[in-house]
């Protein structure tokens, strides 16, 4: 598969932790991350070239594959495939990259 643009393909990131910080369990409705409508995180598997600007130049995009990104909430045609929510999706919607550790 070739994506076009500024669109990634991303696997979804779900949370796993069932602490706080402050040592509190947590309760499942909280833990999925589906009911919270904040953003979500993703692995991005796969990217496009970039778009392109006003004379033709490719603007490639900020992030790589293996990168992590936090994506606006609200996603369109999010696929299972083997049990893990893919999904191609716009750049415009990542506000930030989550640095690796």
């Amino acid at each position: 598969m070739t994506l076009l643009g500024n669109r990634f393909l991303a696997e979804r990131v779900k949370n796993t932790t069932t602490k706080s910080e402050g040592g509190i369990h947590l309760p499942a409705i909280v833990l999925d991350d589906d009911n919270t409508g904040g953003p979500k995180e993703w692995l991005v598997l796969q990217v496009g070239p970039g778009r392109r600007n006003r004379d033709g130049t490719v603007v490639p995009l900020e992030f790589n594959p293996g990168d992590r990104v936090l994506y606006l909430s609200y996603t369109r045609g999010a696929t299972k495939v083997d049990g893990t929510e893919q999904s191609i999706l716009d750049a415009d919607g990542v506000i930030a990259v989550i640095p690796k550790l």
